[in-house]
């Protein structure tokens, strides 16, 4: 290593870096500038305090492609990579894999020259969405997929491509007539419409937007006007049907956790009438959806005061077809009691995780529901609300959930909910509703 080299690293660097120095590769100090190097050396300390993954984005001079530095502290394959860039609809160049073996750990970095398409922002304008982005994915919290294009074609940050596949999933269940890829390509040639979506959203919905309802409402006529205006212009039937869909589903949408601290990890929106879907009677009263990396999920009440099971469902594509065929059956069930009938149901989309994908169920639910304290109703932080007072909300349990309620009862303490363990009605406080023969 060069004295120049040593010099001008340690002059860009910050902290202790000679643990670093002392472990370089050879192939890395003959490629690698001083100035990127302490950069480098920046993202290994970040691993070395805590986490798994770390990831630089180099923007490269005028015309040149940028670096993709991915650092792990475990050796991932070429693949994992590939699949996540390519999502981005990136260009992949060339690559390069270093090992450096510290003390305190072992630190894997794959580097990545890349490149955005001709007619894309720049990788330099959307540096830090993409960063966030890919370690959200590499953390589990975001979803792989195509959609995350949407972070350079349209500057949206992971969380609102969350959003929007979340409103995809539900709108599959609902048996809209389009595929993944169509919508896809349609979020893509219309990226100003999709703005106005997010903006419309984010108007109906951030807690801090507005002092008031009045004025909150005042704010969303002129936008609602906008975007009307704007899906007129839509020249393609299957791209107004897509997008108009996107702003019926916005409108029926009276509740999110989208701004609920604690709740990145999964999205979940509350809806009522959706007159403008053509769906067979009876159709739920209120109705929760649920989106997260590990489970889809929906919960159907036919009214206000509603109780029904939770069902592990086996059929991801359909399962709100199949929650609401039992919502309508618990329906006669529960004629003869003041409940009405309710269901709810998840898929869990990885294996072996059924208790973290029901337990993220759960916590969905609860973060939307009111509460009931010393006699008054109090609606969820940072939950803006436009239904009325909905305190009540109770799971019990169904194919595939017998053995989980003792785990909505723990969460549902967690939350101070006032059904305490009475939420899950069964687990170990609970009752055998087949063995006593009853339905609530």
């Amino acid at each position: 290593m060069s004295d120049l080299w040593r010099r001008e690293f340690l002059h860009h660097a910050e902290g202790d870096p000679e643990v670093f120095l002392a472990h370089l590769p050879p192939a890395y100090r003959q490629t690698t500038p001083p100035s990127l190097a302490a950069a480098d050396w920046r993202q290994v300390a970040r691993l070395l305090a805590g986490g798994d993954d770390s990831l630089l984005l180099w923007p490269g001079g005028e015309g040149d492609p940028a670096l993709l530095r991915c650092f792990s502290r475990h050796d991932r394959y070429l693949d994992d990579y590939l699949s996540l860039l390519r999502h981005l609809g990136l260009r992949i160049l060339d690559q390069e894999r270093f090992v450096f073996s510290l003390p305190a750990a072992t630190i894997y970095l794959r580097s990545f020259r890349v490149e955005a398409p001709q007619g894309k922002p720049t990788l330099a304008a959307a540096a830090a969405e993409v960063v966030t982005l890919l370690e959200a994915v590499l953390a589990g919290r975001c979803e792989d997929d195509a959609l995350n294009e949407l972070v350079l074609a349209a500057g949206l940050s992971w969380r609102w491509i969350e959003v929007l596949r979340a409103y995809r999933n539900y709108g599959f269940q609902l048996g809209q007539p389009y595929g993944a890829q169509r919508f896809r390509t349609v979020l893509l040639t219309q990226r100003e419409i999709v703005r106005l979506l997010i903006d419309y959203f984010r108007t109906r919905f951030d807690p801090d937007g507005f002092p008031d309802p009045a004025s909150r409402r005042e704010a969303l006529q002129p936008l609602r006007a906008r975007l009307l205006k704007a899906l007129e212009g839509i020249a393609t039937v299957d791209a107004d049907r897509i997008l108009r869909g996107l702003f019926h589903l916005f409108e029926a949408t009276v509740r999110t956790n989208f701004y609920r601290a604690g709740a990145e990890d999964r999205f979940a929106f509350k809806l009522k009438d959706l007159q403008n879907f053509a769906l067979p009677p009876p159709q739920p009263r209120f109705e929760v959806y649920v989106h997260a990396p590990t489970v889809e999920a929906v919960h159907l009440r036919a009214d206000r005061i509603a109780r029904g099971g939770i069902r592990w469902s086996d059929r991801p594509d359909d399962f709100r077809t199949e929650i609401w065929e039992l919502m309508r059956t618990q329906m006669l069930k529960n004629a003869l009691i003041v409940p009405q009938g309710a269901k709810g149901g998840f898929i869990c989309k990885r294996p072996r995780a059924v208790k973290t994908a029901y337990g993220t169920f759960m916590r969905a639910l609860l973060d939307l529901t009111d509460n009931l304290e010393d006699g008054q109703v109090v609606h969820p932080p940072r939950v803006v609300c436009h239904d009325g007072d909905d305190p009540y909300l109770v799971v019990a349990a169904d194919k595939g959930t017998a053995h989980l309620s003792d785990t909505a009862n723990r969460i549902a303490a967690e939350y101070g909910f006032w059904l305490r363990d009475a939420f899950a009605s069964g687990g170990s406080h609970g009752y055998d509703y087949k063995r006593l023969g009853i339905t609530a």
